[in-house]
């Protein structure tokens, strides 16, 4: 036999073998990705689109999808007992894509500010005249022509004013109506960036695509096992359970750095190492009275120079 023909058979013997979960392997085990036994991993679902998130982390095994697929179908094994990993793990990714959602709507937005701020200056301007008009009637009944005709010029370079800002905002209008072809919005549901201007086969290739496609398959399972854990009172029960497993663990670890710390380090009297740390205390004792007797010996030679003097 050709010795090609050796190295193709024993690939795909070692292929096999690799495909066949051991005896101590289960479809339960923690490094076994959960999503992939229902054809849900993001990384099985988006490979080649926009929202490739490269390969997943945990071990996706051909055979343990097998064996769970057998399990289901026997009833040895309850699909509801991989709700709440399911809905984790659903959660986890979703967060990071309305997160995205977020952060590309609010970058993709126009907000016409300008013409917000050259409105209000225009109202600002001519609640002026208004009272300017105002003065100049009043003055013009008391015969005080003078003051009248000086206001009347303020109201007039008001009024042209008023029309510079006007002409600004036509042009900043038409700015805009120009920019609207490319201007994009954002997939509610997949985060994809979409034109304004598409037409509707383009905006149907998007929607029936494997990336949108995917993104609605995971937000629907979502929907559905938020519903069912709700009911039975099982995300209530979760979430309380990892509350406190985050509490405990913050506690031991900060008590864990309290104790190496020697002021709270307490000393076992049938400890073998209790003489470590009373002798540990005893250099640190000692230590202290040597800066206090420095330091008195130090003020004591202060005083006397002061006596000398």
């Amino acid at each position: 036999m050709p010795r090609n023909a050796n190295s193709d058979v024993l690939s795909q013997l070692m292929a096999g073998l690799a495909s066949e979960p051991s005896a101590r392997e289960h479809f339960t085990d923690k490094n076994v990705c959960k999503l992939h036994l229902i054809n849900l991993c993001p990384s099985d679902l988006f490979t080649n689109t926009k929202s490739d998130v490269g390969a997943c982390r945990e071990k996706h095994s051909a055979a343990l999808k097998l064996a769970y697929d057998n399990a289901i179908a026997t009833g040895s094994f309850k699909e509801s007992d991989l709700n709440y990993e399911w809905y984790s793990s659903i959660k986890s990714y979703l967060s990071k894509v309305d997160s995205q959602i977020s952060r590309s709507s609010s970058a993709v937005t126009l907000t016409d500010s300008k013409t917000e701020q050259l409105q209000k200056e225009i109202v600002d301007i001519t609640s002026e005249v208004t009272a300017l008009n105002e003065q100049i009637e009043l003055l013009g009944e008391s015969g005080d022509l003078e003051k009248s005709v000086k206001l009347l010029s303020g109201v007039e370079e008001r009024m042209e004013l008023i029309r510079r800002k006007e002409l600004e905002i036509k042009n900043h209008t038409e700015y805009l109506k120009g920019s609207q072809e490319n201007k994009l919005r954002v997939c509610e549901v997949c985060a994809a960036m979409l034109s304004v201007s598409d037409n509707d086969r383009r905006l149907a290739d998007h929607f029936s695509g494997r990336m949108h496609q995917g993104h609605v398959l995971l937000r629907n399972k979502f929907k559905e096992l938020s519903e069912v854990l709700k009911k039975d009172g099982e995300l209530t029960r979760r979430e309380e359970q990892n509350s406190r497993d985050v509490y405990y663990s913050r506690k031991s670890s900060y008590e864990r750095r309290r104790s190496r710390s020697p002021q709270h380090r307490q000393i076992d009297p049938l400890d073998p190492r209790r003489g470590d740390y009373r002798d540990d205390y005893k250099r640190g004792e000692r230590r202290e009275e040597w800066r206090d007797n420095r330091s008195d010996s130090r003020r004591g030679g202060a005083d006397l120079r002061g006596k000398r003097r």
